[in-house]
């Protein structure tokens, strides 16, 4: 008997076999990694790529995914930033990244929903709100964001937010919020 070459052909089996045992649990540690990941686990590898959401009923916007929070992502297009509550998400298309692209994986981060909107009233711009199935809620100025609500103040798009050109204060609970449209060059 060869026992070189036997033990050589069993060292080989052996081998094959804890490669495969490795494969195998190489592969159900992926399916469990998959089946466990979160929405905001996923946009997070996904930061500053180009996106197309398809929100509420059927409104489409594209653009860059820019920083996530604790239950919102938000989206620089074209015409507009978005302030986007992940329960208005209803599609997510992920376009193809050009060559060059750098990808970059980002934290989400701990600026909660209230904390944001502050910071974009500080800056007096006039905002759009929708709720989660797309209606539009108010139109306007930012007044006041308190813990789970903001107050618009309604006026015409050519005035500004003085005593005299707001039509209409109106309060929206932030969770009915959808999305806020920040408009650009306006």
């Amino acid at each position: 008997m060869r026992w070189e070459s036997l033990f050589d052909d069993l060292e080989s089996q052996l081998q094959g076999e804890i490669a495969a045992q490795l494969r195998e649990e190489i592969t159900q540690s992926i399916r469990a990694e998959q089946a466990t990941e979160t929405l905001a686990e996923r946009l997070e590898k996904l930061a500053g790529q180009m996106l197309r959401l398809q929100l509420g009923s059927k409104l489409e916007v594209s653009g860059r995914l820019g920083p996530l929070g604790d239950g919102y992502l938000c989206i620089d297009s074209e015409a507009a930033d978005w302030v986007i509550n992940l329960q208005a998400l209803r599609r997510l298309s992920i376009t193809a990244p050009r060559a060059g692209t750098r990808r970059c994986r980002v934290n989400r981060s701990k600026i909660k929903l209230p904390t944001l909107l502050r910071g974009i009233m500080r800056d007096r711009n006039r905002v759009q709100i929708c709720a989660l199935n797309g209606d539009e809620l108010a139109e306007g100025t930012m007044g006041q964001v308190g813990k789970d609500f903001l107050v618009m103040l309604v006026h015409p798009r050519d005035e500004f937010a003085r005593d005299s050109a707001v039509s209409e204060q109106a309060v929206i609970p932030l969770d009915a919020i959808g999305w806020v449209v920040i408009p650009k060059g306006i």
